[in-house]
């Protein structure tokens, strides 16, 4: 009985960190378009002044 709970608690804990990790992936690329749209306004500003 002990084994099992082990065996579903790891199980647990590795969906868990694949789940953190799709978020902060998801995170990281949503910034990415951020900083990407920054620099164009900034580029487009520098060309009409």
């Amino acid at each position: 009985m002990k084994k099992v709970w082990m065996i579903i608690s790891i199980i647990v804990v590795i969906i868990i960190i694949s789940i953190g990790g799709k978020l902060f992936m998801d995170n990281r690329k949503e910034q990415k378009k951020i900083e990407i749209e920054k620099q164009s306004v900034e580029v487009l500003k520098k060309n009409l002044c």
